[in-house]
């Protein structure tokens, strides 16, 4: 005989001869139920491929298990990684992702809201561009984690140390020979997050009193790749003499100049040494080999994934943490 269509709890506890109650406090991971019947209840509930449901627990108790989770676009600003450590980190607390894609401050602003209008628990925005603290009429005890904002943000943030970063870079080109230090890729007019790195390019160079001040290859194509090949041949318009320090955008802006460079003759550490961003599985592969930034990521979402659960367990007071990249040496350098 075909078993009756489970499609609630009711219909699970009739079919289990439990009471709902015994059922709803079993699929909900409460542990006032024993150990024995809670695995039955919870066998009976996957073969029937029954699970409760998120509305009408958001219903009842004003609240979910979701996170959303609000980011630009993953391929730009290589958050592929991150994405997925953020839903490995809320999984093991039991939380589950809600993922929004936001092209601009509006849309990251729209998407909070569907966040708040589908009652998640808290959210997680990535290199938000909004200006504004959070979207009026919203809930302020929901916690909200931002990291790595474009804009000044107060409540709960973490931040990858771009300046610190920047400063590592030049300190281990000057240590290596370099005399002369360009920039490619990096945003001149200190938009988006390249006003921290610039900062700390022209400290740590004044630091070190190099020959000639930092210039900033201005070249800009359609994606990384293409940037870095144009850079590379404003790059050999400039050639001088001596050895050349070059701190690129990212691994792909890098590795693309390397090439291009390569292909001219210049020789890489020995000419030019080249220093890229994000430690990407590019750095490594690559030839020679990239010397990178490790921003981290792992830390950098443990370290906000441990903020929103403090502020979902009604610890929501302001905290700022400002993570310390690495600089991984490679060939290139």
């Amino acid at each position: 005989m075909k078993s009756s269509p489970i499609r609630s709890t009711a219909d699970l506890a009739r079919a289990l001869g439990l009471s709902r109650w015994t059922v709803s406090r079993a699929l909900n991971g409460h542990g006032d139920i024993s150990p024995d019947t809670a695995k039955r209840i919870r066998t009976e509930a996957a073969r029937r491929g029954f699970s409760p449901s998120q509305l009408g627990r958001s219903l009842r108790c004003g609240r979910t298990d979701l996170v959303g989770v609000c980011v630009p676009d993953p391929e730009d600003y290589f958050l592929t990684t991150k994405i997925s450590l953020i839903q490995r980190r809320l999984s093991e607390s039991g939380l589950h992702v809600l993922l929004q894609i936001a092209g601009s401050a509006g849309e990251e602003a729209s998407a909070i809201r569907r966040f708040a209008a589908m009652q998640c628990a808290g959210w997680i925005t990535m290199a938000s561009r909004s200006e504004e603290e959070e979207p009026s009429g919203l809930a302020t005890e929901i916690p909200v984690v931002h990291v790595d904002p474009l804009c000044a943000r107060t409540g709960l943030v973490v931040r990858t140390d771009r300046y610190r970063a920047m400063r590592l870079a030049v300190k281990h080109l000057h240590r290596r020979g370099c005399r002369r230090l360009v920039t490619a890729g990096i945003a001149p007019d200190g938009s988006g997050y390249a006003g921290e790195r610039l900062r700390g390019i022209r400290e740590e160079a004044a630091r070190w009193r190099w020959d000639m001040p930092p210039h900033f290859l201005c070249a800009a194509g359609n994606d990384d790749f293409e940037t870095g090949t144009l850079a590379a041949a404003e790059f050999l318009k400039r050639a001088r003499r001596g050895k050349t320090g070059v701190i690129a955008l990212n691994d792909r802006v890098a590795f693309a100049m390397a090439q291009a460079l390569s292909s001219e003759g210049l020789r890489i550490p020995e000419s030019v040494a080249l220093i890229g961003y994000d430690n990407s599985d590019l750095a490594r592969v690559s030839s020679p080999a990239l010397t990178s930034i490790d921003p981290r990521a792992d830390s950098l979402i443990r370290a906000a994934v441990t903020l929103l659960l403090k502020g979902l367990k009604g610890n929501p007071h302001p905290e700022q943490a400002l993570l310390r990249p690495r600089l991984i040496l490679r060939a290139s350098s």
